[in-house]
């Protein structure tokens, strides 16, 4: 959980063709089997949000869910069985207002064809902040997700209703290699971990077995430490 209010530059409002004043949820990437669902944190807006999302093996089944409070009643306001979302399309309550969105992917395939994905979300519009809460998945057997970034030391909290790999992995300044910070497997974590100083970053991620015979229903967050 990121609470921060990001204005991005003029370059990146060109390049979207969107007035954007929310920074994005950090791109979620994921490996996911059928079955699988997975889903960024929360964006509140009072523009909406601006999505877009990269899927192999398609169609992958996109969906955009509102709410007018954090965890309440979430409406569907957008969803589209595609490849990938490219034009990045805004996505707005039909109702005046401030809501929180979140943007799930799921692989709705029934062959056995594991999907890779990534989604990015960002706020739009005078009222907005990113990174609300944990990300949420749905994982069957052989399936990985991945999101939560942070910059500097954090608490790793995660919960899961069977026992899956959580870690963070850190990359260096140019994200050409990557390092395994954190790495347990279990069904909770609530654990305070330095990013080590020779790196830039870390990230969260969860995983699930090619063995494993019950669906995971995990959440995952990173908090300033």
């Amino acid at each position: 959980m990121r609470r921060v209010i990001v204005v991005l530059s003029a370059f990146v409002i060109g390049v979207l063709g969107v007035a954007v004043l929310s920074g994005p949820a950090n791109a979620e990437t994921g490996w996911i089997s059928p079955g699988s669902t997975v889903c960024t944190d929360r964006t509140q807006s009072s523009g909406g949000v601006t999505i877009y999302g990269i899927g192999n093996n398609q169609p992958s089944l996109w969906t955009v869910f509102a709410a007018s409070t954090v965890n309440g009643p979430e409406t569907v306001v957008f969803r589209r069985s595609t490849g990938s979302i490219e034009n990045y399309p805004t996505v707005t309550h039909p109702d005046p207002g401030t809501y929180f969105y979140r943007f799930c992917v799921q692989n709705p395939r029934t062959d056995g064809f594991r999907q890779v994905v990534k989604l990015r979300m960002y706020g739009n519009g005078p009222i907005g902040q990113a990174g609300i809460g944990p990300h949420n998945a749905v994982l069957t057997q052989n399936s990985m997700f991945c999101g939560e970034f942070s910059r500097g030391a954090a608490r790793f909290v995660a919960r899961s209703n069977v026992p899956v790999r959580f870690w963070l992995q850190g990359f260096d300044s140019d994200y050409s290699s990557r390092h395994i910070v954190f790495d347990v497997t279990g069904t909770a974590v609530d654990q305070v971990v330095a990013l080590p100083a020779e790196l830039h970053s870390m990230e969260a991620c969860v995983s699930t077995p090619a063995s494993a015979t019950a669906t995971a229903t995990v959440s995952f967050d990173l908090v300033g430490a």
